[in-house]
């Protein structure tokens, strides 16, 4: 063997040494901001070695040949940009050799709203972010403003009291915005405005969400666009004869047999569509409209999705399309419904409303009506639904009359009634007074 292939062989020997020396890093990353689920396709870093590895569908990932020393580790992630989100930076001790174990997640909401929201820990829990975008191209608009607002429920001298809530913040330069102490379980209402444009009034229910994320799009220059679509009831059919309504500005449409619409010139940018039928518990969603041209969606007639579920843990009757056996399950009003309203003896509606105990027979001048105690205790006219529609009287405060002329005891199905301080928000008016649902067959 020559001198000059010995010292290669040496120096081969040398090297494989040095590799079995250094360590390897195993571990898991977790989406316990979002998912609460393993994080697929997370790119891990170590910063100082310039490594870079990525996580498989289960959230696996291994770095091999690491050298010994003390390093950090972390991860990046497209969820995490759109959140505006960072992830933890750990610090790492590697040995000279072996396997070290390391777990990488995202802060749970609850810890990321601490955080981010220490200042306002001390009202609601929830906060809401994303960014205000251009309908047109996807880039950010900053300065944009961007205002929640809710109804809340508070002691007042001698009763409880309704008041709105409101919260505001700016969009940054990358157009990104943050609103902290924002309610988890109130209807919250919000737009995003930028000079004289602005998105449609935009409606949620987080039901629960601590970490509400939504990106709000707005058109500069301003266009508009046909969307058409398909309403499916309940039980995933198509929706005759359905109303489907475009915010900012209302623009409607009924379905035809086949449960399509189309709707024309609806403003681009962020809308909200509702969808509602009688006998049906209304829907809505959120829209990006394009500044030209056509999109085409699909809306349902109430959670179905959510409805299913909680029929399967025997919570919910997804053949019931109106809420009500939710509504009456959780126990917050009062209902005449199927049995009961067949033993009622009564001889028109504002008797059968009377036996609801929060009801009582009042005057408005010289005329004879149900009414209720309201804000302050004060006494006042419920508001009045029919199938889900709010009853717009042509006389105010004459609902009950028009009501009782226009519908016969015959074709009553149900009636719930809620006091001002317990009706769910898509029967609040917000006048101070609570609200009488009826439901035809």
């Amino acid at each position: 063997m020559s001198a000059v292939r010995a010292v290669s062989l040496a120096a081969l020997a040398a090297l494989i040494q040095t590799a079995d020396a250094q360590a390897t890093i195993v571990g898991t990353v977790f989406d316990s901001l979002r998912m609460g689920a393993p994080f697929k396709r997370a790119t891990i870093v170590i910063p100082q070695l310039s490594r870079y590895v990525t996580s498989d569908d289960e959230g696996r990932f291994r770095i091999d040949s690491v050298p010994a020393g003390r390093y950090s580790i972390t991860f990046l992630h497209p969820i995490l940009d759109s959140l505006d989100v960072s992830a933890e930076v750990l610090p790492i001790t590697i040995p000279a050799k072996g396997i070290v174990i390391a777990r990488l997640a995202t802060p749970s909401p609850t810890a990321l709203v601490w955080l981010v929201c220490r200042a306002a820990s001390d009202t609601f829990p929830a906060m809401m972010l994303g960014h205000v975008l251009d309908a047109h191209d996807s880039t950010g608009i900053a300065d944009a403003t961007v205002t929640a607002s809710w109804s809340e429920l508070v002691l007042g001298a001698s009763s409880l009291e309704r008041r709105t809530v409101r919260a505001v913040a700016q969009s940054r330069e990358s157009g990104s915005y943050l609103l902290c102490g924002v309610p988890s379980t109130l209807r919250v209402e919000v737009t995003a405005t930028v000079g004289d444009r602005s998105t449609g009034t935009l409606i949620f229910s987080p039901a629960g969400e601590l970490v509400i994320h939504r990106d709000l799009r707005i058109a500069r220059p301003p266009g508009v666009a046909t969307v058409s679509g398909i309403v499916r009831d309940v039980r995933g059919l198509p929706a005759a004869r359905a109303m489907v309504t475009a915010s900012g500005p209302p623009l409607r449409a009924l379905t035809d047999e086949a449960g399509r619409f189309s709707l024309r010139d609806v403003p681009s940018g962020t809308q909200l569509f509702e969808v509602r039928r009688v006998g049906s518990w209304p829907g809505s969603q959120l829209v990006d409209v394009p500044v030209s041209g056509a999109r085409d969606i699909s809306l349902a007639l109430g959670p179905r999705a959510e409805a299913i579920g909680r029929a399967e843990q025997g919570a919910s009757n997804p053949d019931d399309e109106t809420g009500f056996e939710d509504r009456r399950n959780a126990g917050i009003g009062q209902f005449i419904w199927g049995s009961g309203l067949a033993k009622s003896r009564v001889k028109d509606i504002s008797d059968l409303l009377l036996q609801a105990p929060m009801l009582f027979r009042g005057t408005t001048g010289k005329v004879k009506l149900v009414k209720m105690k309201g804000i302050a205790n004060a006494s006042c006219t419920p508001n009045y639904f029919l199938n889900g529609y709010p009853w717009r009287p042509g006389i105010s405060g004459l609902a009950q009359i028009e009501v009782e002329q226009s519908l016969d005891l015959g074709i009553l199905r149900g009636v719930e009634v809620y006091s001002s301080a317990a009706v769910p928000p898509i029967f609040d008016r917000k006048n101070g007074c609570g609200s009488v649902i009826i439901w035809t067959r």
